[in-house]
């Protein structure tokens, strides 16, 4: 398990991040070929990521992320092959917490990222990185 914590000031108000990298039982299945043409399956564990933000002593949010929660950004043939690899705080504005999230083909070079917004309305918004 990977923890990580922010604490940031915005507007005189104090908020608090947690982020927990939880490995888990769900497998990824990637497929590769051998020099003979042969193809391999590679079983691989997924992550989930809990995250909790507070406002002070409030919880804002608090919730368990799973790579499921990229489906509609990532096309699914990509997003299968990928594990959820981490989560890192990028800071607070006025639309709520901010992190990024990666997402990784096992043994490759491959990844793609996704910005999170958790709202100070106990909302979350994700959307494919610039």
């Amino acid at each position: 398990v990977v923890k990580k914590d922010s604490v940031v000031m915005y507007k005189g108000t104090r908020y608090r991040g947690y982020v927990y990298v939880n490995p888990s039982t769900m497998k990824v299945i990637r497929s590769s070929y051998s020099e003979g043409g042969i193809s391999v399956d590679n079983v691989y564990y997924d992550n989930v990521i809990h995250i909790c933000v507070y406002e002070g002593i409030r919880m804002l949010y608090g919730k368990d992320i799973t790579k499921k929660a990229f489906a509609g950004i990532f096309p699914e043939d990509i997003l299968s092959q990928m594990i959820l690899a981490d989560m890192n705080f990028m800071g607070v504005d006025n639309k709520g917490y901010q992190y990024q999230a990666t997402l990784r083909v096992p043994e490759s070079s491959v990844y793609s990222l996704a910005d999170i917004t958790i709202g100070f309305d106990n909302r979350m918004d994700i959307k494919k990185a610039e």
